[in-house]
């Protein structure tokens, strides 16, 4: 399978090689465990949290500051086979991007692009014919999410979208648009 990135080098920590390890979700890599960092393979020796860190040493790799330093600022990723399955009704960030969503009414928003991180709930960027559009990924606006699909099923909260001479004039535009271009 593929490399899943989970974390990134933020620094050294002390004079014996080892690493801070700002991780970028829960997945928490343990010792023995193989880790890519940059591009380079390595297995994990040790770690132990510190701060908002994880502080990891590299098995058999690196022993001192001076080596450490060179890592720093890179990607960390581990095999997408090493990450437990999500548990029923949790996905992966990854897993949702570029899916379709639809309302429960049939209109295509288009694709999730991104997922914002408030801090009380995700958002869901979605990217379609009415323009970037935001949806909380709250269980009253998101009915379904269908991996097999790839499809989720929105709901929106009123003033979500666009009201409906709004979409017209979008829709409206790309039609506009998609036709001027067929013409040239």
């Amino acid at each position: 399978m593929g490399l899943v990135e989970i974390g990134h080098i933020t620094g050294v920590h002390g004079l014996r090689g080892e690493l801070r390890l700002r991780l970028e979700g829960d997945y928490e890599p343990q010792p023995g465990e193989e880790i890519t960092i940059g591009a380079r393979e390595f297995t994990i020796g040790a770690s132990r949290p510190h701060k908002e860190f994880l502080l990891i040493t590299l098995k058999d790799a690196v022993s001192d500051r001076t080596e450490a330093e060179t890592l720093k600022g890179l990607p960390v990723s581990v095999d997408e086979d090493q990450l437990p399955e999500p548990e029923p009704g949790e996905y992966y960030q990854r897993d949702l991007i570029g899916m379709s969503v639809l309302t429960t009414e049939g209109l295509a928003l288009g694709e999730v692009t991104a997922i914002i991180e408030t801090g009380a709930n995700d958002v869901f960027e979605i990217e379609g014919p009415l323009g970037e559009v935001l949806i909380p990924f709250i269980k009253d606006v998101v009915i379904e999410i269908n991996t097999a699909k790839r499809l989720i099923t929105v709901d929106p909260l009123d003033g979500l979208l666009p009201d409906e001479e709004e979409q017209e004039e979008k829709l409206a535009a790309i039609t506009k648009t998609t036709k001027g271009t067929d013409e040239g």
